[in-house]
């Protein structure tokens, strides 16, 4: 499962450097932000395939023949 870090991280990469977490904290000015559509969907797309890799060896590991 992704944790809150790795997703954070796809954040600050894709999305907008100056968020500090993704927690929210009560307050519009710190919990809404404007952003580029093109950011969102680089991130939906990265973190898809990360969620697929990651399902990949996941079931790569289950499906394996035990020795």
């Amino acid at each position: 499962m992704i944790k809150n870090e790795e997703i954070l991280a796809f954040i600050k990469k894709h999305v907008d450097d100056e968020i500090e977490t993704i927690e929210r904290r009560g307050r519009d000015s710190l919990d809404f932000r404007e952003v580029y559509i093109s950011c969102l969907v680089d991130l939906v797309k990265n973190v898809h395939e990360a969620g697929f890799a990651e399902g990949y060896v996941a079931g790569y590991k289950e499906a394996a023949p035990e020795k």
